[in-house]
Parts: C-alpha cells; structure tokens; sequence
C-alpha cells in the first residue's frame, strides 16, 4: 500500500471513490485514529447526497471503494503502451514493417523497459483516451510520426522515410503544441494485404521487400482521400483485372525508398 513513501490513499491516487453503491467527488486521508472520509459537495450530485445521508442515518452504509493506480510499476506503463501499439501495427502490416532497422531503438525500449533508451519525448499524456488501442498518423508542424494511444499515454513511433534524431525533434511540450491525429483503424479481414501507409508524399510504412530492390516503388492503392492518409494494398487478381478493364478503378503511386 506504500512504495518510496508515496501512500495508495493519497488525494491525488484516489479515483472512482463509491460509499456503498453511491458515486461521490471526495478524498481519503489516513490518520493516527484511522481513515478520514472528506466529501467534496461540488462534484457530487445532490441525489447522490441526499442519498447518502439518508444512508448514513439508517446505518445502511458498509463500504467503500475506489481505484487508484499501481504506484510501484506506474512508470513501466508508457513502455507498455509502447509495445502495444508496436504489436497492433505488427498485426496490420506484419514481419515487414516490424523488423525494420528505423524500429531498432523502439525494439531495444521496449526489450529493455527499465532502461531510459528513448527520449521522454516519445509519449505523451492524454485525457480520457480511448479503451482500446488506437493506431494512426500524429502530424506535427514539421513531422509525421506513428502513434499509438490507450487509455491515458500516447507514444509516438518514426516512419520509414523519417531522418535520424526522430525523438529529438518532437516538442518538449505537448500541451503547448498538441499533433493533429490521424486514426488508422484496420479492417481484420484484409489485414494480411497492407503493404504501407503514406500520409501526402511521405511514406509513413512502406514494404520491406521490393522487386528490383532499394529505388522507387510504384503500386496501386484504393483512393482513401481523408487526410490525404493512402493505405496501400496488395491487390487481388480480381482487382488487377477491374485495373486492366478501368485504369481508374484505382490510382497509382510511386514513393522513394530509402537506402536502408
């Protein structure tokens, strides 16, 4: 209940607080004589006051409960965000993208959680994020970078084109200059066919192996125009012969590739 002398019933470590099966804005405090319960009347509802009292005369009242965060390992939590993030984009464009020497320090962090491989600028906090992993493009000023977010943390991976000193050059202060989300959100069905995602002409993911090796790439892609964000696909046989019949059924794009 204690770690480096930070105590679990702290005020700020106390979340979700209940007495009985009543939701109340309120603190708990521990004393010489035990634990002092302070309710705060402004962020709590007046039913859920009346209640209350009227709970606490008819001594009907016989718990409470509350969350509070894991204070010991609460430090390893941005590097498992990390490592999600890093498995839900696995999942979308497989060995391809996830072994690729630009990920070489993001593989080292989150093999080495204990460690401070990245710079503190490769995470972010949020508020009230999403439950589930969510995947996309964060667009900063003057850089594109991969995120993944859940629950409170953002983290931020490089792209494939994206020029060393990557976490360098993110701001020190997201509150003061917040990236412009992209969401990504893949469709189980044909995960097994993204190839890359580019974002205008920068290609944020793009596919390990090439014919013809290292150059330029050209492929065509279904037109997603929101956010100029292109996912590109392997196309089916089916759809290489809609291509061939209407060479507007979808566009082609040819993106660079770097040296390694």
């Amino acid at each position: 209940m204690r770690k480096s002398g930070r105590d679990v019933l702290d005020g700020k470590n106390v979340r979700k607080m209940q007495i009985g099966d009543i939701p109340v804005g309120g603190t708990l405090k521990r004393t010489a004589e035990g634990i002092e319960v302070h309710i705060w009347e402004d962020r709590t509802s007046p039913e859920a006051l009346a209640a209350l009292e009227e709970g606490t005369r008819a001594k009907a009242i016989r718990s409470i409960t509350f969350s509070a965060p894991i204070l010991r390992n609460q430090h390893f939590i941005p590097i498992g965000v990390l490592g999600s993030g890093y498995l839900y984009f696995f999942k979308l464009f497989g060995y391809g993208w996830a072994f690729q020497s630009h990920l070489d320090i993001v593989r080292e962090q989150i093999m080495n959680p204990g460690s401070p491989i990245l710079s503190v600028r490769h995470r972010a906090r949020v508020s009230r994020g999403p439950h589930d992993i969510q995947v996309g493009i964060a667009e900063f000023p003057s850089e594109l970078a991969l995120f993944a977010m859940l629950g409170d943390d953002m983290v931020f991976y490089p792209g494939a084109t994206t020029a060393k000193g990557f976490y360098d050059r993110l701001p020190a202060s997201y509150r003061t200059m917040p990236p412009k989300l992209h969401s990504f959100l893949g469709n189980p069905d044909v995960d097994s066919l993204n190839l890359g995602l580019i974002m205008g002409a920068r290609a944020l993911i793009y596919p390990n192996q090439v014919p013809g090796g290292i150059g330029e790439l050209s492929m065509l892609y279904a037109e997603t125009p929101a956010h100029e964000l292109r996912l590109l696909r392997r196309i089916t046989d089916v759809q290489r012969r809609q291509h061939e019949a209407n060479p507007t059924a979808f566009q082609r794009v040819t993106i660079s590739l770097p040296d390694s």
